[in-house]
């Protein structure tokens, strides 16, 4: 009787694991994600409220949030508008006037220097208090911000430019998660 609800346990931890592998993950590789996202935004001015043909530093201050449904998108969108404003001093600002806080550490006059030269410039979004940047979407979201999985507090914006600060090198999404 003991050996049976044993292996009946065992049988629903591991279905309930697969469920997990079939709709929790994405089916797309990062890779993939991201191509995708090129494809959706292939340069700033399709990732900004403004359509004008040259946009302005202000127009690229405005990304249009409404758009972006998952982290490469946002990526994709930070770097293409970053690399148009063409500078690390433009990197807190714009950070800031899309609503994350950089604090008094790794800010645009204040990079933190990495080994290779580069300038490095952050920022963060609190998701306890501000809820998602954006929606990040399907059935992953859903499972993942379940209190189980340990959701996200926070989302971190790591930005790296090149030793000069004109050359934009990549951008970073990561979540903090305790």
């Amino acid at each position: 009787m003991k050996k049976n609800l044993i292996i009946l346990f065992g049988a629903i931890f591991i279905l309930f694991l697969g469920f997990l592998f079939l709709f929790a993950t994405d089916k797309s590789t990062p890779q993939g994600r991201e191509a995708s996202a090129l494809k959706t935004f292939p340069d700033a001015r399709s990732c900004i409220e403004s359509q004008s043909e040259t946009p302005n530093t202000d127009e690229l201050m405005r990304m249009n949030w409404s758009q972006i449904k998952n982290n490469a998108q946002a990526k994709t969108c930070m770097y293409h508008i970053l690399t148009a404003l063409g500078d690390v001093d433009y990197a807190t600002p714009w950070l800031e006037a899309q609503g994350f806080t950089s604090g008094n550490t790794f800010t645009s006059s204040n990079p933190y220097i990495g080994i290779d030269d580069s300038l490095n410039v952050h920022a963060n979004w609190d998701v306890s208090e501000n809820g998602f940047r954006w929606p990040e979407t399907g059935i992953k979201r859903h499972i993942l911000a379940l209190p189980i999985f340990w959701p996200p507090y926070g989302i971190h914006i790591a930005t790296s430019w090149s030793s000069d600060g004109k050359e934009l090198l990549y951008v970073e999404i990561n979540e903090n998660r305790l």
